[in-house]
């Protein structure tokens, strides 16, 4: 299952490992990447369908993308992101052109616009993050910062690509890291959200791309971080066995992906009956529920 034709003229650099890349130049590159391949864990059909009806910012994912900027780029969001000033009277006619006009040239000059909330907090972020002794320490070593890969999938011989937050050398470890805001950064938020939100899968892909370009023993960690003050702070370092589950079912997600490329065909789920059993948490009563 070699040579899919669809990607032969995909546009992206060779394989390799590439620095100072900005994300709209990185998205441009037509190859498989972790957010493609996540809604074919569901099935094919349902991945396919995400392809093809792509879902729009939220308020949650701006307030991500600026913070990421503010703790891994700084300088970049220094100079890649305008707070937007409070206008006097907002609902009059003068305060609504003047707003409208910042923004245009906020566009024009290549910024993006966000609210004062989504700055300060944002800076927040940044500041609780390298207050954190470990993280600061990591942040510290020898490393690089919003890191893209393309490489050729040993398999089915098509271009990947990713987008690394970090990559460390802490301690004589190679560390791949993904930082991640979240509400609450607790043990079993934490845990839940990296299940909900197929974070293994995610670090898998990654190493799969890093292995592939350089292959040596590596471990994945995540950075988790409150989006409200006092922004609290936590450091994960994912153990084997969930990191084994993600690449299992990264590479269950790219068959899919390719099988649907060479075939057109995406199935959903099986057309059979199934046996439904309960589980075995309502398979227990109480005497009152007898």
């Amino acid at each position: 299952m070699r040579n899919v034709p669809a990607l032969e003229k995909d546009g992206a650099p060779a394989p390799g490992l590439y620095k100072d890349v900005s994300f709209q130049t990185y998205a441009s590159w037509v190859a498989i990447n972790a957010s493609t391949l996540v809604p074919y864990l569901q099935s094919a059909m349902h991945g396919k369908y995400a392809e093809d009806h792509p879902e729009t910012t939220t308020k949650a994912q701006s307030l991500g993308t600026a913070a990421h900027a503010a703790i891994l780029e700084p300088d970049r969001f220094s100079s890649s992101f305008v707070k937007k000033p409070a206008f006097p009277n907002p609902l009059r006619k003068s305060s609504v052109d003047a707003a409208i006009n910042f923004t245009r040239a906020a566009e024009a000059a290549g910024q993006e616009v966000i609210t004062a909330a989504e700055w300060e907090a944002s800076i927040g972020m940044r500041e609780k993050v390298y207050l954190h002794a470990t993280v600061a320490e990591i942040f510290a070593c020898p490393g690089l910062r919003e890191v893209c890969l393309v490489w050729i999938d040993h398999e089915y011989g098509i271009k990947c690509k990713c987008r690394i937050d970090a990559m460390a050398l802490w301690l004589g470890h190679s560390l791949i890291i993904d930082l991640k805001s979240i509400q609450d950064a607790r043990p079993q938020p934490c845990r839940n959200a990296t299940a909900r939100l197929n974070y293994p899968l995610k670090m898998a892909w990654y190493l799969m791309g890093a292995n592939t370009l350089d292959p040596k023993e590596r471990k994945a960690a995540l950075i988790f971080v409150e989006q409200k003050p006092p922004h609290g702070v936590t450091l994960w370092h994912i153990e084997t066995e969930t990191m084994e589950r993600g690449h299992t079912e990264a590479r269950i997600c790219l068959d899919r992906y390719v099988k649907g490329l060479r075939t057109g065909v995406y199935p959903g789920y099986d057309v059979g009956m199934n046996m439904l059993q309960l589980p075995k948490w309502a398979m227990t009563f109480t005497n009152e529920e007898a």
